[in-house]
Parts: C-alpha cells; sequence; structure tokens
C-alpha cells in the first residue's frame, strides 16, 4: 500500500527466481568486492558498516510518464550490484524512493487536468511493471516523497542553520 492507501501492484516479497541460490548466500564466500572510488579515483575494498549487512538507497523514477530504457539502465544496475552482494552473503535491505512531486508532474496533471494523485498512482503502477517484466528483484520499500515532506522541510532547515546550505532567488 503506498502513502495514498492504494495498494501497488507489486508485492514488496522478491520473485523466488530471482534470488541468488542459497549455496551462495551463507556468509561463507569470502572473496573482495572491490568499487572504484571516483573521489580517490582508486578501486577500494567494500566493507559495510555492519558485518554482513547493506543498506542500500537508490533513487527511483518521478512518476509522471511512463518509463524507458535509459531509466531503467540504472535500475538494471541496482539490482545486479545488489544480486552481487546477496550472492556473496549480504543481508541487502534496499529502499527505492518514487518522486510523486515536482514542476514536470504539476504541469502534467494540469495538461491532463487530473489530480496528483491520480497520474502519480497510475505511473507507479505502470512501473512497478516493468521491474516485475524485467525480472528485477523489488525493493523491500517505495517510499513517496510526498509521505515525507515535513522531513525534508526540517532537514534543509537544519543544513540552513548549520551553514551547509542557503536560500536561492
Amino acid at each position: 500500500v503506498d502513502g495514498y492507501g492504494i495498494p501497488l501492484k507489486m508485492s514488496s516479497q522478491p520473485n523466488a527466481n530471482a534470488q541468488p541460490s542459497t549455496s551462495h548466500t551463507s556468509g561463507s564466500n569470502k572473496r573482495e568486492i572491490t568499487f572504484y572510488n571516483s573521489l580517490s579515483r582508486s578501486k577500494d575494498v567494500f566493507e559495510p558498516i555492519l558485518p554482513g549487512k547493506v543498506s542500500m538507497y537508490t533513487c527511483g523514477p518521478t512518476v509522471y510518464d511512463y518509463a524507458h530504457v535509459g531509466n531503467f539502465r540504472a535500475f538494471l544496475t541496482y539490482d545486479t550490484i545488489k544480486r552481487v552482494l546477496q550472492y556473496f552473503g549480504y543481508d541487502v535491505d534496499h529502499i527505492c524512493n518514487l518522486t510523486d512531486i515536482d514542476d514536470k508532474i504539476i504541469k502534467r496533471c494540469n495538461e491532463q487536468n487530473i489530480s496528483l494523485m491520480e497520474l502519480t498512482h497510475k505511473f507507479a503502477n505502470l512501473f512497478m511493471d516493468d521491474l516485475k517484466a524485467l525480472n528485477i528483484v523489488p525493493a523491500r520499500a517505495y517510499p513517496r516523497a510526498t509521505d515525507h515532506i515535513p522531513e525534508m522541510v526540517q532537514l534543509i532547515q537544519d543544513l540552513e542553520r548549520n551553514g551547509l546550505a542557503y536560500q536561492s532567488d
């Protein structure tokens, strides 16, 4: 169920066929995983903050139109990284946001004379259908931006108060 009380079509449970085999998820495989660090321009060994557990937050779509190949390149990349981490025995907690409020969405709602909820719910469900068709292991949750506006406002205020952000015209 999304923030509007309307169930999304996709279950939050991963497709059983999309999971790595259990023989590789016991944590017994000790190979190192390295990632390219663009800041240091070097390969760094991956070490999670909590041993054996990985929290993975990924940016999801802005749900005002059909997703396209360019969009799904990112989601397939996230899926591949998650599967590799699971293969090496990590417990991955994946969250993928849905941006359901921005200027493009408001403009589209005005053009079509429909509510924000009607537009974004339609395209969120179509996105979930596409993920399933591509056999992408779903995230544990898909929080909507509109469900977290007070937290975003508070974060911005905290950043401003600490001199880490400023208002612009």
